[in-house]
């Protein structure tokens, strides 16, 4: 009996000890357990606040898209009420117009002096611009440049649609004349350079910042510079395909504005005008170095052409002629 109680005695810590690792363990993994719970809820609340968040951002796109569909509708009544209203111009000016003409060929035949006379393209002008700027005029189309278009075969022409286009070609053709006006020495080209340009005309660089002299080469009449810019010289700031932007100064009256145009690279070319002053640069660079080696100063500026020194010039074989006016002798 006593030999039992001994045992359990001696068994009774070792129990103990297991028992109490087994509470250590279990609560552990309840602690564990606890903390997984935690993280999975707010995981799951973080969810739910970014499903909210998706589906406030949604409505408010939609009330965006909604706020622009009634603004292009606003828009868009707003362009048709202007169409309207131009259109009602529009016929407006066109019985405007009609009436003008229809008072303008009821205008009598001219008497005494100019009786006789034939109109010319000046005489015609009022009528052409009248044309030209008010719409509805004999239901003549309108090209690009402002001047009535040459009508297709087959439409039917009146009498003064046909004059209308006359005047107007005859005075697109003296603004045209105008522009090349005595321009026969200026734009003409040297003998032996006749013809199209070279491929070495295509071929040349063009950069931002290049300095060049606009040289028209009559031959390409497209990007043809005016006849004031021949022989200036400015500065490319912009390059396209085919094209370079010269922009250059010009005196009007006491002024000086910046002009800026463009031209095809067939009238412009590399300027030589900064190649002296280049050439200078390196010749005094040089001149500086020589005299710090040698250790002398030399002027580096320049100066202006200093006169002829004096000297004595000595006769050849022939003697020296005394040149003097002849005596005025009055003859009866």
């Amino acid at each position: 009996m006593i030999a039992l109680l001994l045992l359990s005695l001696s068994v009774f810590p070792l129990v103990l000890t297991l028992l109490s690792a087994r509470y250590a363990s279990v609560t552990s993994l309840q602690a564990d357990d606890e903390r997984h719970h935690e993280l999975i809820h707010s995981v799951l609340q973080s969810s739910q606040d970014a499903i909210s968040g998706f589906t406030n951002l949604g409505n408010r796109l939609e009330e965006l898209v909604a706020l622009q569909r009634a603004q292009q509708l606003a828009e868009d009544e707003k362009l048709q009420a202007w169409a309207e209203l131009n259109r009602s111009i529009h016929s407006k000016l066109s019985e405007e117009a009609k009436v003008t003409v229809e008072r303008l060929g009821k205008v009598k035949a001219p008497t005494g002096t100019n009786a006789g006379r034939m109109p010319d393209a000046h005489s015609q002008q009022p009528t052409a611009q009248l044309a030209r700027r008010l719409p509805g005029n004999f239901g003549v189309q309108h090209a690009g440049n402002g001047f009535p278009s040459q009508p297709a075969a087959g439409d039917n022409i009146s009498a003064g649609t046909a004059a209308d286009i006359a005047a107007n070609k005859q005075l697109s053709d003296d603004i045209e004349a105008r522009r090349r006006a005595r321009t026969r020495d200026l734009f003409a080209k040297r003998w032996g350079t006749y013809g199209m340009p070279s491929m070495k005309t295509y071929l040349t660089t063009f950069k931002r910042g290049d300095i060049v002299d606009i040289v028209a080469n009559p031959a390409i009449h497209k990007g043809f510079p005016f006849k004031h810019y021949q022989g200036k010289t400015g500065v490319i700031w912009n390059v396209t395909k085919t094209s370079v932007g010269v922009i250059m100064n010009k005196k009007v009256g006491n002024r000086i504005i910046k002009k800026r145009l463009h031209l095809r690279i067939e009238h412009v070319k590399h300027s030589k005008s900064r190649m002296g002053f280049l050439k200078r640069v390196t010749e005094n660079e040089e001149k500086r170095k020589q005299a710090k080696a040698t250790g002398t100063k030399i002027p580096l500026k320049r100066s202006p052409v200093q006169p002829i020194g004096g000297h004595i010039i000595k006769a050849k074989q022939r003697p020296s002629e005394l040149l003097r006016p002849v005596k005025f002798e009055f003859i009866a």
